[in-house]
């Protein structure tokens, strides 16, 4: 939705648009020989994406320290590459989380991790429809993301994970703090990120855009309720 206020704001005609959300489930990169780059750190909570200064894991970094005295056992597990990484590296031993923080390298087969962590986070700046919470979704965990792009509609409006503003690292480690100190809560955002109607998937994303594509030829009537989430069953 962030993406169509978009267009129409830059004065593309509401009646030749038709939005099409991701799918991850069931895409044939599950098929590639998994990445060993190693196991997470737990209990874990990981971040999933390149290392550039929009992904904003130095705020996912910097709401970790805030409550990391406060659950001495849990670590933060970055998943990426980018030209950011020695900056991050540097921002963790400044904070004293040398032995907290931890950087795996990237990977293209990041499933076994999301299914292994506990919470997944992102501080995205900008984010139009990231796959990675999707796949979070997807793997069941209690997620945590910020308000740009699409991410709140990914998340359902906070439906199924918490949303907090960007570049605030306070509200995302109350968020963090409400999911380290219960276990119930742990386990109850888990469940809500969960994606029982199989939505997050390449068949249904690829249904969408054959619709979409027979509208545009003259085949079928303009679609109508794709480009809106809508993971319950």
């Amino acid at each position: 939705e962030a993406e169509r206020a978009l267009l129409l704001s830059r004065n593309y005609a509401e009646n030749k648009l038709v939005t099409v959300i991701n799918g991850v489930g069931g895409s044939a990169r599950e098929e590639l020989p998994v990445d060993d780059i190693g196991q997470l750190y737990q209990p874990s909570i990981m971040t999933l994406s390149g290392l550039h200064a929009r992904k904003g894991v130095n705020y996912v970094i910097s709401a970790f320290a805030l409550v990391a005295d406060e659950f001495p056992d849990w670590h933060l597990n970055v998943v990426g590459w980018g030209g950011a990484l020695a900056e991050l590296q540097q921002q963790a031993d400044e904070l004293g989380l040398a032995e907290r923080v931890h950087f795996l390298g990237s990977t293209l087969t990041p499933w076994l991790l999301l299914r292994s962590t506990k919470v997944f986070a992102t501080g995205s700046l900008a984010d139009p429809c990231p796959l990675a919470v999707m796949e979070a979704r997807t793997a069941g965990r209690a997620i945590v993301g910020t308000r740009v792009g699409g991410i709140p509609e990914t998340l359902e409006q906070g439906e199924a994970g918490f949303i907090v503003p960007p570049q605030d690292p306070a509200a995302m480690a109350e968020a963090f703090r409400q999911l380290l100190a219960d276990d119930a809560t742990l386990a109850d955002w888990q469940k809500r990120a969960e994606d029982p109607a199989g939505f997050f998937t390449v068949v249904r994303m690829a249904t969408d855009y054959e619709r979409a594509y027979l509208w545009t030829l003259g085949l079928a009537p303009k679609p109508v309720g794709t480009g809106t989430v809508k993971t319950r069953l």
